[in-house]
């Protein structure tokens, strides 16, 4: 599995449409569900932390690659190999 950071309001748009690089090339991806709530804490708010079936998306042809920071990237994910994770409200990121 490997996980993302996002908010809350974005959430039925993703579940619906698939995560897409917003203003990057890639989709970030992490490892670690922790790493992706450290991501969270750059915005203020509700957030969610996205779980990517990524062992399924790459047997039906999904791409990644892994950056030098160990950071993983992709073109998109479809909404096929996503699972909400955990939803963290504001106070609940500096844990």
């Amino acid at each position: 599995f490997l996980y993302h950071g996002t908010q809350t309001n974005v959430i039925e748009k993703i579940f619906n449409e698939g995560l897409t690089p917003q203003k990057r090339q890639y989709v970030h991806l992490s490892r670690d569900a922790h790493i992706a709530k450290e991501v969270a804490k750059r915005r203020k708010g509700k957030h969610a932390i996205l779980k990517i079936r990524a062992k399924e998306m790459e047997e039906r042809g999904g791409k990644f690659l892994v950056a030098k920071n160990g950071v993983w990237l992709t073109k998109t994910v479809k909404p096929d190999f996503l699972e909400l994770e955990e939803i963290i409200e504001e106070k609940d990121l500096t844990k």
